[in-house]
């Protein structure tokens, strides 16, 4: 359910002898081992080894800890706490404590400390992931017909963004992803992540009724309610009031003029990628009946164009000419599937403690 994390740290002191991880940017020229004293990073860290600078960095393996003089932010991608391999699979109330006291061991290994429970929520996203009944592709047009309430919509490849300065909503290909980065294939079938990213410390306050860390561990139980109303808010309010809502298709025809108002570049590709160009011609028996269609309802200046594409899908091999749900009913797939309880909590045999 929570993936990324980024706090505002309280209470850092970092020993200089014993953390190797830590690393920081001298003040440039002749005042580089100089202390600028409130201005200087020297104040929370301990140790014989002098650091003097604007700005230090910890990597640690579960997290990174970045900042200066004034503040300092940790961060964690949670889920890989417990399995370092993918970030896959949320985690039940039970293993996000686990994951907790993991990271203060490895706080505590590394020479900090830091008051982690305490410190204040700065960025947290929140995830959901859906097993599609349909491979990731066949579902482009839908997800290119979203909208997202008082957010800019900005695709990219095969993912979705929905953005401003505070928050974000993205949708994206999570098991295409893991193959291309990580080379992992976990699951059989295709898989769909929704995420909801708080990118601030004011957004965090007003979506989430926790302050710090250690109150989003005691409330964990409640995040999937919290992920469900701003979801509901944010993208289904929108696409139940504007273009997927209207997307009954009461006919074959009807979808297809859906299609065309709907989409002003590639609107018949994304119809066939949608219905697959074979089922298409088990429904209509004869290709120009289709050209009938384009001609008589005034969807195409140049129908050849859209028979050529149809004749192409037809040749191609493989899952597109498989696909056979409406924009409409991969809507409805998509909303029942996200409102469900989450179903893919971390598998014990994968934790590593």
């Amino acid at each position: 359910m929570v993936d990324t994390i980024r706090l505002i740290i309280k209470g850092l002191k970092i020993d200089s002898n014993r953390c190797e991880k830590l690393t920081w940017t001298d003040y440039p020229g002749r005042d580089s081992m100089k202390c600028k004293y409130n201005a200087c990073i020297c104040k929370f860290i301990t140790g014989d080894k002098e650091a003097h600078g604007s700005t230090f960095k910890v990597e640690g393996g579960l997290y990174k800890i970045i900042g200066g003089p004034k503040y300092q932010f940790f961060h964690t991608v949670f889920p890989r706490v417990l399995n370092p391999r993918h970030n896959l699979n949320p985690y039940n109330k039970d293993q996000a404590k686990l994951a907790l006291n993991k990271l203060y061991n490895s706080l505590c290994e590394d020479g900090i400390e830091l008051e982690l429970e305490n410190s204040l929520l700065s960025r947290v996203d929140l995830f959901k992931n859906i097993y599609l009944n349909h491979p990731f592709e066949s579902y482009t047009p839908l997800f290119e017909t979203l909208r997202a309430s008082r957010l800019k919509k900005l695709p990219h490849e095969s993912s979705w963004y929905f953005n401003n300065t505070l928050r974000s909503i993205v949708i994206y290909d999570k098991k295409g992803q893991m193959k291309d980065t990580q080379n992992i294939e976990k699951s059989n079938t295709s898989i769909v992540r929704f995420e909801y990213r708080m990118k601030k410390r004011q957004k965090c306050k007003n979506d989430l009724p926790f302050d710090t860390f250690g109150e989003l561990i005691d409330g964990w139980d409640s995040l999937p309610s919290i992920y469900h109303k701003l979801m509901t808010e944010f993208i289904f309010k929108s696409a139940d009031k504007y273009s997927v809502k209207k997307c009954d298709a009461k006919s074959d025809l009807d979808e297809l003029i859906w299609f065309h108002d709907n989409f002003s570049r590639r609107w018949f590709e994304k119809y066939l990628l949608v219905n697959g160009a074979s089922k298409v011609m088990e429904k209509v028996g004869d290709i120009d009946l289709v050209h009938r269609e384009l001609i008589d309802n005034s969807l195409s200046s140049y129908p050849m164009r859209q028979i050529k594409i149809l004749n192409s899908y037809l040749l191609m091999n493989g899952e597109k000419s498989e696909y056979g749900a409406s924009v409409r009913e991969m809507y409805d797939e998509i909303r029942s599937e996200l409102l469900k309880p989450v179903a893919d909590y971390l598998d014990e045999s994968e934790m590593i403690p």
